[in-house]
């Protein structure tokens, strides 16, 4: 048995799709996958997944007062059309002598960006958040997980498991 030292993300960027550049993302809170459960009553209770998942929120701050945040807010706003967020980030582990890539895509509802205080030295900071309806998440170029509830796909490194429910509905 050996010891495996822990990941350390090096340096994270925050793209916004047909806008460039939004700024260093130094603080992302990726969204929680958690499902439905049901309770099972009895002299020995249980909890059981039911397949439904919750609803997910993302949420990120950008070291930048750039307008790409601001022209995505509205676009996503007021439009059909949801402009996708890119993260890119650089993953070291000590030891293994490689960096990966890891990448966060996701799009959605933007529903807030907290404004930085104004304090003279100090960094600006964004925080938006945004609920999420599309998130892909892939590292050293292998998917991890894939949600995207328009088109009812969820998977889990790349299995599919929501293909049959797709096919149950004719969809």
């Amino acid at each position: 048995m050996f010891n495996r030292i822990p990941q350390v993300i090096e340096q994270a960027n925050c793209f916004i799709d047909g806008y460039g550049y939004a700024g260093v993302a130094r603080d992302i809170a990726l969204p929680t996958i958690e499902q439905e459960v049901l309770e099972s009553k009895g002299a020995l209770s249980a909890n059981y997944g039911t397949g439904v998942f919750k609803a997910m929120e993302c949420s990120f701050k950008i070291s930048e007062m750039g307008i790409q945040a601001f022209e995505a807010f509205g676009s996503n706003t007021f439009s059909k059309f949801k402009i996708p967020l890119v993260f890119k980030a650089s993953i070291h582990q000590s030891g293994s002598g490689k960096e990966v890539p890891f990448v966060i895509e996701l799009n959605g509802e933007f529903t807030s960006i907290v404004l930085p205080s104004i304090v003279a030295g100090s960094e600006f900071t964004n925080e938006i958040k945004i609920n999420v309806h599309f998130i892909k998440i892939t590292m050293d170029n292998q998917r991890l997980f894939l949600a995207d509830v328009k088109n009812l796909i969820l998977e889990f490194n790349g299995v599919d498991k929501m293909a049959k429910i797709r096919s149950n509905l004719s969809l």
